[in-house]
Order: C-alpha cells, then structure tokens, then sequence
C-alpha cells in the first residue's frame, strides 16, 4: 500500500516537475527514503558483536606443510571474546555452556571478599584497581582479572579468583590500611 503510493506520487510529481527527476527509480527511492525517516521516531537499538574465536588445531604442520582438518568446525569450538569485570554496580549473568551446565560470569561489582593473615574473610568495597599485570591500560579502565591489585577500605588486595570464571571476586589482603 505504501509503495503503491509512493509510485502514484511520483508519477504526478515528474508530470509536474520533469526537469528536476531525470529518472523514475531515483525519485521513489528519494520518497521511500523521506517517507521511512519521518515513520522512525526512536534510534534502532545496536547491538554490537565481537567475531568469534575458534579455538582449533591449526591449518599447518610445523614444517610449513598443509594439513587435512579431520572434521568440520563444532559449536564446542568457539570462545568468547574477553570481557574484564568492571568496578561498578554488580553485573552476574548466567551463560549456557557444554552439556547443558551453567556458568555463572561477573562483569562488573564493587565489592569483594578478602581473607587476611589469619584466614578470617571479610566483604569489603572496592575503590579503584591499582596495577594489573595482565595489561597495564585495565589500570585505566578499571578491569580486573586474576592477580590484579585492588584498593579496598580496608587496604590494598590481590585477586586470587577469576571474575568471568567463577562468578566470585575473592583476594588476599596484600597490606592494611593505617
């Protein structure tokens, strides 16, 4: 319906206007085009996709040589791209993996549980990540991984778990707080 209109306006529109449209197509797309901006009010959600990573024997012999894959690529196959958990407000999803299992995988939080010397834990709130021997620009953004180090309140901590792994950030009190 929408483009039969669009097709009878632009008929009388060249009737009228010949010298401005050479082209019949280039005036229908130019309608359908002004028609479609007005109908959208509100921007398209985008979502933004990283490509995936195969994690396969590679194509080669050591020598140089090509080599045969015995099977196809399996959905078991791929990774996932890496996300380092945030210092912000806690962020756990729960992602399906092989066998059905779930996985629990922690994006962002900003507390912890810290063991001191003695073995006690304690919940304590993160403030901002200090070194990350991982990479040194997660300092800047913020990201933890496995042996960054954290200021908390009650000092500084190492991480001993993995965030996207377990779900948990855990750590051992490196110094405390004066």
């Amino acid at each position: 319906m929408f483009l039969i209109f669009i097709k009878l306006l632009s008929h009388i529109w060249i009737k009228i206007y010949p010298f401005l449209f050479q082209k019949e197509k280039s005036l229908i797309t130019h309608l359908a085009f002004l028609f479609q901006k007005e109908r959208l009010q509100y921007p398209k959600k985008r979502i933004y996709r990283a490509m995936t990573k195969w994690h396969l024997k590679s194509n080669r012999k050591p020598t140089g040589g090509g080599l045969n894959s015995s099977r196809k690529k399996r959905r078991s196959d791929r990774g996932s791209e890496f996300f380092g958990a945030k210092v912000e407000e806690n962020d756990l999803r729960i992602k399906r993996v092989a066998g059905g299992n779930a996985k629990p995988k922690l994006y962002s939080s900003n507390s912890m549980s810290v063991s001191d010397k003695t073995g006690k834990f304690t919940k304590t709130k993160i403030l901002s990540v200090v070194e990350n021997a991982a990479n040194p620009n997660y300092v800047r953004r913020n990201l933890m991984t496995k042996g960054a180090i954290v200021k908390t309140e009650i000092g500084l901590a190492k991480i001993t778990s993995r965030p996207l792994q377990s779900g948990v950030i855990s750590g051992v009190l490196i110094e405390e707080k004066k």
